[in-house]
């Protein structure tokens, strides 16, 4: 099972976050959910774009990086697999597994997807392998990248020992990433005009749509539009933010989510007009503005 995970400047993660399943506590009344080894079934919550989809990309970057398979398309996006925030270069993952009576520690750093930079592993307090070059070349699916040493080891029919690769290769064989299905459509809106990033750009409403996110959130959230693209702004890049908003701005239905109770403005001002929002969704808001706009025509 993971006992341990760690990661650095990963998408929206810029400082070191730390998970720490060991910790299992008292739960006497949850017995099902922890095994002698700590937490073997939890649950992370947390208000929208906290970022809970990245942690679940963060712990499954370990799938592709030693096997074929590709738990999400984002994840092998290069534009956002560094923290926008930073400039350290890399993103740190470590791992620590524990497999029957053996405690695995493995850990690298990326500079880009495909791309690692240093890895090593160790078993039961013992270093098994270290790397910390990457030749140039090596492509693979198009990308300038260096594959992991790890996987050659596993992968090497000529390897003797160390059955414990196996165990680790047959883990993270079986770890899976589920996420929501996008529906980021604006009701009643013509097919035309169909997905809400080209709505907001179309009707004008980037600077607004940067004033509801950051009363939704209160973060500083800076957009702009590039092309017809709409970007989000950090402060070492400049990213597309269809790429970069989180799970739950790209799925909510806005008829769905009422603001009622919520503390949410109950409204916002387009093009000198107050208009109502019935939802705290990006969704939400943009029906109401499209209402409102076939209202004054």
């Amino acid at each position: 099972m993971l006992r341990r995970f760690s990661v650095t400047n990963y998408r929206g993660f810029g400082r070191k976050l730390e998970l720490d399943l060991t910790r299992r506590g008292d739960y006497g009344f949850s017995g099902s959910c922890v095994s002698d080894q700590g937490i073997s079934k939890s649950m992370v919550y947390g208000v929208n774009g906290i970022g809970k989809t990245n942690l679940g990309y963060a712990i499954t970057d370990i799938v592709y990086t030693l096997t074929d398979s590709v738990p999400s398309q984002y994840q092998i996006d290069e534009s956002t697999f560094l923290n926008g925030h930073d400039d350290l270069g890399c993103a740190e993952f470590e791992y620590e597994f524990g497999l029957g009576d053996h405690i695995v520690v493995y850990s690298y750093r990326k500079e880009s997807p495909y791309r690692i930079i240093r890895e090593s592993l160790m078993v039961d307090g013992v270093p098994i392998m270290f790397s910390d070059s990457c030749p140039e070349g090596n492509g693979h699916r198009g990308l300038k990248t260096c594959m992991s040493r790890l996987r050659s080891m596993m992968d090497d029919p000529c390897r003797n020992g160390y059955h414990v690769l196996d165990d680790l290769r047959d883990f993270v064989g079986h770890m899976v990433y589920f996420g929501p299905v996008a529906r980021g459509t604006v009701t009643d809106c013509p097919d035309s005009m169909g997905w809400m990033d080209d709505f907001i750009v179309s009707m004008d409403l980037v600077s607004d749509f940067q004033d509801f996110l950051h009363g939704m959130t209160g973060e500083d959230i800076r957009l702009e539009e590039r092309e017809g693209i709409i970007h989000q702004l950090f402060d070492r890049a400049s990213l597309p933010f269809p790429s970069v908003r989180s799970s739950g701005t790209s799925s909510w239905n806005g008829s769905t989510v009422s603001s009622a109770g919520s503390g949410m403005r109950p409204s916002c001002t387009w093009t000198g007009s107050t208009v109502p929002v019935t939802s705290i969704s990006p969704v939400g808001w943009l029906d109401a503005c499209w209402r409102r706009s076939r209202i004054r025509r």
